[in-house]
């Protein structure tokens, strides 16, 4: 072999040292960065680089970040002056970024299934809605909260694309789902919280989210969709178990794969069971009666998606239950579940509350069904566009028909009258339209799904909406950027179709079994 050229090694010196002198320069400026930023802002800038790095090489972090930012709230928040800094606006931040250069680098087309048209028809109605607005930065707040579903729909979608990432996801929505039943089983038992929410010896579990219904609405998101994912596991599990025990003839040093494959599936099925049946310990300690409707409403549609032997089953204990709780049975529950259980009928019992009168068993009924009549005389008072979207709570004092409420407790308590007051018929219509979209997509997901993790991901996400249609009769959860949760269920189901077109186009190959080849198989 010849000699290189003494200019020729000088060059390649040259072009090695690059990457030294640029990280010197980047530590560089890093290190004047934190001595000249104020406090805390300079504490933040090692950690943002770092998780900078991680988002720009595996874009899918972003989106997972996202959704694992919603049960963290403002915990850790920083004050920058008239703005607050906190995980989920950096997160939004990180993927507003990620998600154009990540199309861009893939040479990828912006998908727009139906459920993220049906958000943008939604947005549509909102802004249409302001120009009967009395205040417009409630209503600005509240648009930018439905386009951060709408961000993280479309980075979800786009982004956690092959099993693993979608596996991580799980992972990072059972972590959340355990922190915070284990944070509200702190405040229940230990009564860690305000005596407005004390129910018996105990106290309503609230979690991070300050109040227990959009608290157990989250669990509702997490844990009807993990119980699908950790049925799912559970037979990987099982499969992985009789690869292990066929490559165990070979001998202990052969099977190692086939071992280590066995503990990576039984730790996912322990983590994901543990997230679900977290999330309902929770749910009931949040003592939330429209969060109980939801989880029963969820568990049923899971119910109708399982095998004959299951439903007998439950048929049969249905069938032994009820006659049981009907002669007095109920009676043997603890008092304060059945105390709550008896209040959810007053609480559904529609009357006038000019007709009513105010007592402390009656209070929460007639202020709940104080704000339903307000809401639906602002319906009625601008039926096509509403009152303009975030108004609500400014309009109240002059809709309320009760002369004692005059302070809105913050929704309609009811998401339906809510969406009807705030954007009128046009709004709650394209609401519903986003309702029926996600569902419809659960559906075909659940059914259609080319592999058994995508049929899993459909039909978690097909409960999940479920209950918080139904919870939603009584609440309004799509505060505290619980949209971004539900909206990332939406995304995984729809991914299940988009991910096959995609790699069908890219790269399809027909196996030799005859089955498909899903980027998830």
């Amino acid at each position: 072999m010849l000699p290189l050229p003494a200019h020729s090694l000088a060059r390649g010196r040259a072009v090695t040292r690059l990457p030294s002198l640029a990280g010197l320069l980047a530590s560089l400026v890093l290190a004047l960065a934190i001595l000249s930023l104020p406090f805390p802002l300079n504490l933040l800038l090692v950690p943002g680089a770092i998780l900078g790095i991680l988002v720009l090489r595996f874009p899918a972090s972003a989106p997972i970040l996202l959704v694992a930012s919603v049960p963290i709230q403002n915990a850790g928040a920083v004050s920058l002056g008239v703005q607050t800094l906190t995980a989920t606006k950096a997160a939004v931040a990180a993927t507003a970024i990620v998600l154009p250069l990540a199309l861009l680098a893939q040479r990828r087309a912006l998908r727009v299934p139906p459920p993220a048209l049906a958000l943008v028809l939604y947005m549509m109605a909102q802004v249409l809605s302001l120009r009967s607005a009395r205040e417009l930065l409630p209503g600005l707040a509240e648009i930018y909260r439905w386009g951060v579903a709408l961000l993280a729909f479309l980075a979800v979608l786009h982004l956690v694309r092959g099993r693993a990432a979608v596996l991580w996801l799980s992972l990072v929505v059972a972590t959340g789902a355990i922190g915070e039943a284990v944070l509200g089983m702190a405040q229940s038992f230990l009564r860690l919280g305000p005596e407005s929410f004390a129910v018996g010896n105990l106290l309503r579990a609230y979690g991070t989210f300050g109040k227990p219904n959009p608290y157990a609405g989250y669990l509702e998101m997490t844990g009807l969709w993990l119980l699908p994912m950790a049925i799912w596991a559970f037979r990987e599990c099982l499969a992985s178990l009789a690869g292990w025990r066929q490559a165990r003839l070979a001998g202990f040093t052969a099977s190692r794969q086939a071992r280590r494959a066995v503990l990576r599936q039984l730790g996912l099925c322990t983590w994901l069971a543990l997230g679900s049946a977290a999330s309902l310990l929770g749910i009931g300690l949040s003592f939330s009666r429209g969060a109980w409707l939801g989880i029963t409403a969820g568990l049923a549609v899971l119910l109708l998606a399982a095998s004959r032997r299951v439903q007998i089953l439950a048929l049969s204990l249905a069938l032994v239950g009820i006659p049981v709780l009907l002669a007095g049975g109920g009676t043997l529950l603890p008092t304060p579940l059945r105390e709550r259980a008896v209040q959810l009928t007053s609480q559904l019992r529609l009357f006038d509350v000019r007709d009513v009168q105010l007592t402390d068993e009656s209070f929460a009924a007639i202020e709940r069904m104080t704000h339903w009549q307000a809401g639906l005389e602002m319906a009625k008072a601008s039926p096509l566009t509403g009152v303009g979207v975030g108004n609500y709570n400014v309009r109240f004092p002059e809709f309320s028909p009760h002369p004692l409420f005059r302070i809105s407790q913050g929704h309609a308590h009811n998401y339906y009258i809510h969406a009807a007051a705030e954007t009128g018929l046009l709004g709650l219509a394209t609401y519903l339209l986003v309702l029926s979209a996600g569902v419809a997509t659960a559906i075909r997901a659940s059914k259609r799904g080319p592999t058994p993790l995508d049929r899993a991901l459909g039909l978690g996400a097909l409960a999940a909406t479920t209950a918080v249609m139904v919870h939603n009769v009584v609440e309004n959860l799509h505060v505290l950027n619980l949209s971004v949760q539900l909206a990332a269920l939406w995304a995984l189901a729809a991914s299940t179709h988009v991910v096959r077109i995609d790699s069908q186009a890219a790269s399809w190959k027909p196996s030799i079994s005859g089955k498909d080849n899903g980027l998830r198989d």
